[in-house]
């Protein structure tokens, strides 16, 4: 008998974790990029405020795949200058399950948060790429 305990992976990344979705044409959405996911059942993303509150989710079939955020909700409402996280999870046939979690998304629409990567929770690696911290569980 073979006992399958591998959690599904991904690996989460942005070249920067800062944008300003104001509408100029410049730095409007923020790329989040999800290379070497497992194939699965499926993947379920969020971004959420600070505070925990979702506003926004992405779904996959298969593979986590890469995605632009426009810094709006589910209702197209968009969301408040601040501090935003975004997670990808997945739970496999098996039932084990992971987490990736990209921490300190800024949304910033006025040019006021003053941001230079060096309170990034995630890990900041030489290319100056922002890595997202994975979670099994």
């Amino acid at each position: 008998m073979v006992v399958d305990n591998t959690p599904p992976s991904v690996e989460v990344f942005t070249s920067y974790p800062l944008f300003s979705p104001n509408g100029d044409g410049v730095n409007d959405t923020i790329r989040i990029s999800q290379k070497d996911s497992n194939v699965e059942n499926s993947w379920i993303g969020k971004i959420r405020s600070r505070q925990g509150t979702s506003l926004r989710e992405f779904d996959w079939t298969g593979m986590a795949m890469d995605f632009s955020w426009d810094g709006e909700d589910g209702g197209g409402v968009l969301a408040p200058d601040g501090m935003y996280t975004y997670s990808v999870r997945s739970t496999d046939l098996a039932g084990n399950s992971a987490t990736v979690t990209l921490e300190d998304i800024v949304v910033d629409t006025d040019g006021n948060v003053d941001f230079d990567g060096t309170n990034a929770r995630g890990a900041v690696l030489p290319d100056g790429q922002y890595r997202g911290v994975l979670t099994v569980s």
